[in-house]
């Protein structure tokens, strides 16, 4: 269950979904001192004041939290914790320690590899404190409980009984609990996820599978269940990437021998449940579908040493749910929900395009729809050597050129007047865009979006090239302009397609004044194109510009397109920009 390199599920996949681990940044400082210090709090309370624990003990236990990537907890530590969670407590600290507990019980669980009857008389004395732990308010340790729940279900030294009612009582805890996870799933949804990863991989009788799957995947779809966004979905992906890998690797290692409900029976509850989310089209549906098909397909990749014919059908059945969930966004973009029945391939470029960089572009999408939109692309980027199809392909370059790059809102916003005050706000709002999992996560999208495009028809592809020379905005195509005169000289001898990219880029730029004028303060003056700027001592020390051949062939370009952009620019903007001068 620990692999890659972190101490536990929750922390990896916050790792693998965000590229970083909380941990690392939250942890302090704490010495042994400070370790066996704080254990003598705790036992001092036990001893003298009955187990009833206030402020010191849960700073105490705050510490050993702190340090939990090197704690060991020994089986005499971990029975005062359970001593302790047992007592009664002050109000003002009876939940946090006791969250702070379990969490700690939870390291034991999954680093202690000792088998003696002691050991597992303490982890017997765990599974009945965890299952029957009650408490007034449930949203501070509801998360912690589904943890070590977990962990004790997934723990073979547990026995099967009990293992079995850990795993009842977490399908419980997350089916009823749903409002309690949503108010805390801000800092311990991993640890909710993690818990009911441990159960998902350590179960083995085929209704509580089902009832774990079904109470797990109802966090985002009950009407009062958690929000549908990306970060979410990510951690979501992963859980099920780890399930799926770590089922292969246990089928690897069992094969041959008779189980209940094995690991092909689990898959196969999996190609049933997902696709037929997706089918029906529901938004919230969608969203779970496609990250956790996104995750599993993750996991069907996974080069094991046996072959699994249960794989190939876990790969097919995942990209169709990815599918079925890109064509239930697709069917959303506006010019294809104006004619039912259509795909984008089937719509107008030129309408689908106004759409997309018009007044309202993909903003046009209705507001549930942007977040699985969003996930569709992230879940293909994550998985990459996926299929090609047409729904997949069209959302890739919808959600590129709008929502990884949504360059029509930031050259419309007050971003361009830096470093006006009044502009401070929308930099801020860049740079989170720039932090942003869309943002980061372009260019595998990018990659998969060019896989898929090799392999569509042609009317997609020549949508796909219409869709990309609109996205160069006036601004783009100013700076493609300029850069494209240091190139000119190859035009004759390497790109057939140069003239055209030129003659489109002249147009988008001729229309607009702004455009022009920005073109033509890009040129270069006299002095530039007759002297050598190059500072470099290797430099020729005689250098003749006119019989410099590169520079040769651009000049008769700029003196076109200075033809050409003055044409559109009044005599009046060409003073009041020194155009003239």
């Amino acid at each position: 269950m620990e692999g890659n390199g972190l101490e536990s599920l929750e922390e990896w996949l916050q790792h693998i979904s965000f590229g970083r681990s909380p941990s690392s940044t939250t942890t302090t400082a704490v010495t042994a001192r400070d370790i066996a210090q704080s254990w003598s709090v705790l036992r001092d309370c036990l001893q003298r004041q009955g187990g009833v624990m206030g402020v010191d003990h849960l700073l105490a236990l705050q510490k050993l939290y702190d340090c939990r990537r090197s704690l060991h907890v020994a089986d005499p530590q971990a029975k005062l914790l359970i001593s302790l969670l047992s007592s009664a407590s002050e109000p003002s600290t009876l939940d946090r320690a006791r969250a702070l507990a379990m969490l700690i019980l939870a390291i034991w669980v999954r680093k202690s590899s000792r088998v003696s009857q002691s050991h597992e008389a303490a982890l017997q004395s765990a599974v009945d404190v965890a299952c029957k732990l009650t408490t007034d308010n449930q949203s501070l340790i509801v998360s912690e409980r589904i943890l070590l729940l977990g962990c004790l279900s997934a723990d073979s030294l547990v026995s099967p009984d009990s293992r079995r009612l850990c795993q009842d009582v977490l399908a419980e805890l997350v089916g009823k609990e749903k409002e309690a996870i949503v108010v805390m799933s801000q800092g311990r949804l991993a640890d909710t996820l993690a818990g009911a990863g441990y159960a998902l991989f350590s179960c083995y009788h085929a209704s509580l599978f089902q009832s774990i799957l079904e109470s797990l995947l109802s966090l985002w779809t009950a009407h009062d269940g958690l929000y549908a966004c990306l970060p979410h979905g990510l951690m979501l992906l992963h859980l099920m990437e780890w399930t799926g890998l770590n089922l292969i690797k246990l089928q690897s290692a069992s094969r041959g021998m008779m189980m209940e409900f094995c690991v092909v029976d689990k898959m196969n509850a999996f190609c049933v449940k997902l696709p037929q989310m997706a089918s029906l089209g529901v938004t919230a549906l969608d969203f779970t579908a496609v990250m956790a098909a996104g995750g599993l397909l993750r996991a069907s990749y996974n080069k094991s040493p046996k072959d699994f014919a249960f794989l190939e059908q876990l790969k097919s059945s995942m990209e169709d749910t990815i599918v079925t969930v890109a064509g239930n966004v697709v069917l959303n973009f506006r010019p294809i929900a104006d004619r039912p029945g259509n795909f984008m391939l089937e719509a107008d470029p030129v309408q689908f395009a106004e759409w997309i960089f018009g007044k309202q572009g993909a903003a046009g999408l209705v507001p549930a729809i942007r977040p699985i939109l969003h996930c569709v692309a992230v879940a293909v980027s994550r998985c990459q050597r996926i299929s090609f199809h047409a729904n997949i392909l069209q959302c890739l370059v919808v959600s590129l050129l709008t929502e990884s790059f949504p360059l029509q809102d930031i050259y419309s916003s007050k971003i361009m007047s830096f470093p006006d005050i009044s502009a401070l706000g929308e930099m801020e709002e860049l740079d989170k865009h720039f932090g942003s999992i869309l943002f980061k996560e372009a260019g595998a999208m990018t990659r998969v979006m060019c896989n898929q495009y090799c392999s569509a028809s042609r009317d997609l592809k020549q949508l796909v090239q219409h869709l990309m020379w609109e996205f160069s905005q006036e601004q783009l195509s100013v700076i493609t302009l300029d850069a494209l005169s240091c190139v000119e000289y190859f035009r004759h001898t390497q790109l057939q397609e140069y003239s055209d990219m030129v003659k489109r880029t002249v147009s988008c730029v001729s229309k607009s004044a702004s455009a022009c004028v920005s073109l033509v303060r890009r040129l270069p003056s006299y002095d530039d194109l007759t002297q050598w700027r190059d500072p470099s001592k290797l430099c020729c020390a005689e250098y003749c510009w006119y019989k410099d051949e590169i520079h040769a062939t651009s000049r008769p370009k700029y003196s076109a397109w200075i033809t050409c952009s003055l044409c559109h620019i009044y005599v009046g903007q060409q003073f009041e920009h020194g155009l003239l001068a």
